[in-house]
């Protein structure tokens, strides 16, 4: 199994979409809110850089990075901006990263996570719910350590830096 990891182009945004929506909220799925095309497309064009892993051309990861100042922060990175000022000045908000349940376990997030790191410089920040254990688990094998627990739409989260 040969998975390479690339940016991700403008081309991909229905592909990484539907992976996204997949793992919504209203799917279950571990990630914060609904990720429609539009708003994927959104999420591309303000990004600092997006990362996929492809297998056989299938998109099976994707892991994105944001500026402080990108128009498409969601309403919880704010809340983060201004509760946590020294935790975010100079560094850059990580996510949302989904991969698909069906290779999850494999070793996919640690190159995704290593190429976004190469293309930024500072810190990545994260937020992860608190319920999403297995998230919490691979985040901490990445060495992100945890910086604080707060709560968003009465939902606990975990901040997290890289070291």
């Amino acid at each position: 199994m040969i998975i390479n990891y690339q940016l991700m182009t403008k081309t991909d945004c229905n592909e990484v979409a539907q992976l996204l929506q997949a793992n919504s909220q209203s799917q279950h799925g571990g990630l914060l809110g609904e990720f429609p095309l539009p708003k994927v497309e959104a999420m591309f064009t303000h990004s600092l850089s997006v990362v996929v892993a492809r297998l056989d051309n299938k998109i099976i990861g994707v892991l994105f990075s944001f500026s402080l100042m990108s128009s498409a922060l969601p309403p919880i990175a704010h809340l983060i901006m201004t509760e946590y000022p020294s935790v975010i000045n100079h560094n850059w908000f990580y996510g949302p990263v989904c991969i698909d349940k069906k290779f999850r376990g494999q070793n996919i997030l640690e190159p995704l996570y290593q190429y976004i790191c190469t293309r930024n410089t500072g810190k990545a920040v994260a937020f992860i719910n608190t319920d999403n254990l297995r998230s919490i688990q691979a985040h901490h094998k990445l060495g992100m350590i945890e910086i604080a627990k707060f709560n968003y739409n009465d939902t606990e989260y975990l901040l997290v830096q890289s070291h």
